[in-house]
């Protein structure tokens, strides 16, 4: 009898013992699912985190180009008198809307107000001097951390420049915080002189077999370009023995697909395509498709009658006269 109570006994705390290891096992292995599972977790949130805020920074706001391209329809469908003050308003609803301003105003050259918001209260002369004097100086965004003296209530102030002259000034008075940052300030100043030279400035002639509207749109490139070093390129696609109807014919087709934003025009032997807001990567690609397009589209033998080359804005010869209006 004792010795089955001893057998037992052994069976029993061997049978302990492995139930034991073995719970202690799931244990422990629980415990490490866990920790794996708040590790994952806690990666997931620093991810999450991370993507909201490049969405802020990156999704603040609609594309350029879309912006630009919705001013451009907005304007050639308007049938208002007042073209300014149509611009200006138009401008407050993107700044409002894409940027988060809150409130500013516009300057000519000679300090006079041009346009304010609502909300906007005018800035001390001492503070506006130093600014537009800093303007006409270093002509690039001036942000509140470069003035010196005292600068309650301004932000930053954008100049418009042509041909090397202070033109325009926006001073953006408040703004949401989190989209207070150059990159938004230097979009803000692209949108601005887009407007200016496309819409208020007078129309400068550069090739008089083309619209004024693709005249116009050179004269904002190569501002945006000289100010701002924001790259736009044109496309010559020269006949080089193709009939007059056939090239006209090329033309409507690369016409149909050129971009809102983009511009072409034909001047005899000469298709010119501006492609705006496009650096020289873009510009090559661009060429490619269109041989690409054309090859499909027409008989092979005509890209042999065709030369394409790309022409930075800074050999484009200006006239010496503009158009009013």
């Amino acid at each position: 009898m004792l010795y089955e109570y001893l057998t037992f006994g052994l069976v029993s705390v061997f049978f302990h013992f492995l139930f034991s290891n073995r719970l202690n096992y799931q244990k422990e292995r629980a415990d490490l699912l866990a920790d794996k599972l708040n590790e994952v977790l806690r990666e997931f949130y620093i991810l999450k985190v991370s993507y909201e805020q490049v969405a802020k920074k990156y999704v603040l706001h609609m594309p350029l180009r879309d912006i630009l391209q919705s001013i451009s329809k907005d304007i050639l469908n308007s049938s208002t008198v007042n073209r300014r003050d149509y611009l200006f308003d138009r401008l407050r609803d993107i700044l409002f809307d894409e940027f988060s301003v809150k409130s500013f105003a516009i300057y000519d050259a000679e300090q006079n107000l041009l346009f304010k918001t609502e909300k906007y209260e005018e800035i001390d002369d001492v503070l506006l001097n130093e600014v537009f004097n800093r303007l006409k100086t270093v002509p690039s965004i001036v942000k509140a951390a470069d003035v010196k003296v005292e600068k309650e209530g301004f932000l930053a102030a954008i100049p418009v420049i042509r041909d090397k002259d202070l033109e325009m000034v926006l001073v953006i008075q408040r703004m949401d915080f989190k989209a207070y940052n150059l990159e938004n300030l230097q979009l803000i100043a692209i949108v601005l002189s887009y407007i200016y030279h496309m819409f208020i400035e007078d129309k400068y002639v550069y090739f008089t077999e083309c619209t004024p509207d693709f005249n116009g749109s050179i004269k904002a490139a190569m501002e945006l370009m000289k100010s701002l070093g924001i790259k736009s390129y044109l496309v010559y696609i020269e006949n080089k023995g193709l009939t007059k109807e056939v090239f006209e014919d090329i033309y409507e087709y690369i016409s149909r697909r050129t971009r809102t934003l983009d511009k072409i025009c034909i001047d005899k032997d000469k298709i010119m395509v501006l492609l705006f807001l496009t650096e020289l990567a873009g510009t090559e690609r661009y060429i490619e498709k269109i041989r690409s397009d054309i090859e499909k589209n027409f008989v092979p033998q005509v890209l042999e009658h065709l030369s394409f080359k790309i022409v930075p804005l800074t050999f484009v010869e200006e006239k010496s006269y503009a158009v009013s209006g």
